[in-house]
């Protein structure tokens, strides 16, 4: 990194037009790649990067919760993300869908379409588009990307327990960010968000466990699974395991710095229940006395032991939640092109028990919360003070509808238009004054102009209902604030 930035202060004077982009793909953020990119992320102007995945809507659920990842590298650096969308066969469909996932995560898109057909959304010059300069994260719940986990894991790949957390959160209609391990020790980014999901951040330095200690003890919630906490930054075995004081019990260790882990196919909430079957799942294996008052949740079978596998302990004015079983990893989705068999099947009980485990740390009241919303719509939330629109909280909404997600079928290069039709009503509650709010209108390129959205004063809050029929492929849902 030091010769990148070294390099641009020389050019800069001479050629001050000269412009650099660095760009990975979702498999190098995925390894020791990441790095570079975060090294480089000192002297250049754009990140990006390249999304193999030929069909995006097919490999919605992966491809959405990495663009959310990248958003956290953006947000760090101060620089605008792009993705560099591949539509199989220049399908402009797909190349549509792409630019949708991005933008509604904050970023712009690069993209390799064909010409525009005849009378499709003309999604490149959306005239509503909103300036992405000035747009913020408003979710109140945030995922943690730790990149010193990334470079230094241990006995799994830590991409996968995040991005199935974040796949699960998306599915659970949980708006929610991404926020990198050097957010951690800044109190001030932390002060937007009720819960923190730390999954298995293994790898981190003394300030950044300081960090989520103190989000806790003043009334946060933090979720640390697996190994989390078990090591410092360069990857070595911390002595003594960084919440061993507020639970009791300890991750066991093999040779000093090698956590032990076994493999369970047995769930259940109480100890005198019987053992649900699941597909072999990894934890933790654990020791110790617990300390009183923290609560066992959930036990996973081990032989003919019931082990400990999700504690809550009060912590400050918060409370910490820990399970030793990596869930977010034994439901993940990975990414899937054309020309292959659609293979994601999670086990029923398993993705249950996940969503019941993440939904323990999950705030009481969140900014936005959907009370009616159809399974094929994927949803995020952004603030922004755009100088044309004014100050606005969006909700976006994209149809991931016929979207060759049947297992056994076979992903194709080109998707119709057709998303498929919403029944209903789209419902959601948002938590903003009802006299601060000037009006709620929706917004694509699906269609000219605004289009009004009825919402009533509920409280302290407002409810919106959005009638299926107006999302045909993606939609701005605009709240415009007077403040």
């Amino acid at each position: 990194g030091d010769w990148w930035v070294a390099f641009r202060k020389e050019i800069a004077p001479i050629k001050k037009e000269f412009s650099m982009l660095l760009y990975t793909t979702h498999g190098g953020w995925s390894n020791h790649h990441a790095a570079s990119l975060f090294e480089g992320a000192r002297s250049v102007d754009i990140l990006g990067t390249e999304i193999m995945s030929r069909n995006v809507i097919a490999a919605q659920r992966p491809v959405n919760a990495f663009r959310k990842m990248k958003t956290a590298l953006g947000e760090l650096y101060h620089a605008p993300i792009y993705g560099l969308v591949y539509p199989g066969t220049g399908c402009w469909n797909i190349a549509y869908f792409g630019w949708a996932l991005n933008y509604m995560n904050r970023q712009t898109t690069w993209d390799k379409a064909q010409a525009k057909p005849a009378g499709a959304a003309d999604f490149k010059n959306y005239a509503k588009r909103l300036d992405l300069g000035s747009s913020y994260g408003l979710a109140d719940t945030a995922v943690v990307y730790s990149l010193p986990t990334i470079i230094f894991p241990a006995n799994m790949k830590t991409i996968n327990e995040i991005l199935g957390i974040s796949e699960v959160l998306t599915d659970m209609n949980v708006m929610h960010d991404f926020i990198t391990n050097a957010d951690l020790t800044n109190p001030d980014k932390l002060k937007r968000f009720k819960t923190i999901y730390a999954a298995n951040a293994r790898s981190m330095s003394d300030a950044e466990i300081k960090g989520l200690r103190d989000f806790a003890a003043n009334g946060g919630t933090v979720y640390a699974s697996y190994h989390c906490g078990t090591a410092d930054e360069l990857g070595f075995a911390r002595k003594e395991w960084a919440f061993k004081d507020v639970f009791g019990m300890t991750p066991r260790t093999i040779k000093g710095d090698i956590i032990a882990v076994r493999s369970t196919q047995g769930v259940k909430a109480g100890k005198k229940d019987a053992f649900t079957k699941i597909p072999a799942t990894g934890f933790a294996r654990v020791f110790g006395k617990l300390n009183k008052g923290v609560a066992i949740k959930y036990f996973v079978q081990d032989g003919k032991h019931n082990i400990p596998a999700v504690m809550v302990a009060p912590f400050g004015k918060g409370k910490i939640v820990y399970s030793n079983a990596a869930w977010g990893q034994s439901v993940a989705e990975y990414e899937c092109g054309p020309d292959k068999p659609y293979k994601w099947q999670p086990d029923a009980t398993l993705m249950k028990t996940t969503r019941d485990v993440l939904a323990l740390a999950l705030p009481e009241k969140m900014f936005v919360e959907f009370t009616t919303m159809p399974e094929t719509v994927i949803a995020s939330l952004t603030g922004n003070n755009d100088k044309k629109y004014g100050k606005l909280a969006v909700v976006n909404l994209l149809n991931g509808g016929n979207a060759c997600r049947t297992v056994g079928t076979m992903i194709t290069n080109t998707m119709p238009a057709d998303r498929g039709k919403i029944e209903g009503n789209i419902v959601f509650n948002m938590n903003v004054e009802p006299g601060n709010v000037e009006k709620v209108y929706a917004v694509s390129p699906d269609f000219e102009g605004e289009k009004s959205v009825d919402y009533k004063a509920q409280g302290n809050a407002i409810t919106v209902t959005v009638p299926g029929s107006m999302l045909k492929t993606f939609l701005e849902v605009r709240v415009k604030l007077k403040k």
